[in-house]
């Protein structure tokens, strides 16, 4: 029963060998394909890196194993300066997650064993280097739960508010989607918020897994809140802007990506520099070679720039399943990955954007 595996990997071996007399080097030109679609196109010439290892990681708690998405409290608004990286700098920030389809709609507050019970700030006073040397582990707590929910699967906020984004799709059988607004002063839910695809095909026209109406990517940029595509089909992600207040809103993507590495799993926005970085990984089809020896995922994060064109590509360190990304008010990476069957699930620390641009 060995053979149609070997028969499907066949193609990445010969992948392999070509890619062998091309090595990649640390900062390449990197070329999109052609535009696949009737909207335009993002193309840019891009800058490749591939970053070796993460400068912290820690095991994430039993409640939160399929961390799907992650929002950084504190992101400096447009037009200020981050935070400085001294010893009162160097805490680590507060950080809200979920878990995706299958589980409650809970929305969990990270923090670490030593941080004061009950404290609404994650961490009153350890600090990175310290915490990775004494190996703490973050502990989650439930801020609140939402009355319901298909599959959440990104969740973006700014001061006031927190949206838990009830969007995932992958089977293609949903033209309609959901955004749960969390009040943050009033600790509250206000009444989803209804989207729905205006250019929807029918649902038997969609196959799983092969098609680009299916989203995990959701970032509050300061004016709107802006939805990138998974996209399994084309490789290019749709952007939708959506309007946080509107109760009911038709999604039309305004623009697209230039092709990307892989499927998109989260977004986070940097406000300094007004650029958006898209998680991701490489598609299954693409990527069973990998997959099948050691688990890896082949992770990727894409820097757009304000207009959406594609400008730096980042190469992730071997990880598995990696579906959330946010930005700290140091304006460092973190990353969070799903429990898989040879990786556990973990929250990364990449490092500062700026340190990590080719």
């Amino acid at each position: 029963m060995k053979l149609p595996i070997f028969t499907l990997a066949l193609p990445f071996f010969i992948s392999m060998l070509s890619a062998c007399s091309h090595p990649v080097t640390n900062q390449q030109q990197f070329m999109p394909n052609q535009p696949t679609s009737d909207l335009p196109a993002q193309v840019q010439q891009v800058t490749e890196r591939h970053i070796e290892a993460w400068q912290a990681e820690w095991p994430l708690p039993e409640p939160l194993q399929e961390s799907s998405g992650l929002f950084c409290d504190g992101n400096p608004p447009q037009g200020t300066q981050a935070m400085d990286n001294t010893a009162a700098g160097d805490q680590l920030p507060e950080i809200f997650s979920h878990n995706d389809s299958g589980h409650a709609a809970n929305l969990f507050k990270l923090s670490w064993s030593n941080a004061t019970p009950g404290s609404q700030h994650l961490l009153a006073s350890p600090h990175v280097a310290a915490l990775q040397h004494s190996k703490s582990s973050p502990t989650v707590q439930i801020i609140s739960t939402a009355d319901a929910s298909a599959d959440i699967e990104a969740i973006a906020g700014n001061a006031q508010w927190l949206w838990l984004a009830d969007i995932g799709n992958n089977a293609g059988q949903r033209s309609q989607l959901h955004l749960l607004p969390f009040d943050r002063q009033q600790q509250r839910w206000l009444a989803a918020r209804t989207l729905t695809y205006s250019n929807y095909p029918t649902a038997a026209t969609l196959q799983k897994y092969q098609h680009d109406f299916d989203a995990e990517a959701l970032v509050f940029n300061g004016q709107q809140l802006v939805m990138f595509s998974k996209s399994w089909q084309s490789r290019q992600s749709h952007i939708y802007l959506i309007d946080p207040a509107a109760t009911a809103q038709s999604l039309t993507a305004t623009t697209r990506t230039a092709q990307l590495p892989g499927v998109i799993t989260d977004a986070a926005y940097d406000a300094l520099s007004q650029r958006y970085l898209l998680l991701g990984y490489r598609r299954f089809q693409d990527n069973l070679w990998s997959l099948l020896l050691h688990d890896n995922y082949q992770g990727f994060i894409a820097v757009l720039d304000q207009h959406f064109a594609l400008r730096h590509l980042l190469h992730l360190p071997a990880s598995g399943q990696v579906e959330g990304i946010c930005l700290d008010p140091q304006r460092r990476i973190w990353i969070s990955q799903e429990q898989s069957e040879q990786r556990s699930a973990q929250l990364f620390l990449l490092g500062p954007i700026d340190s990590l641009m080719p």
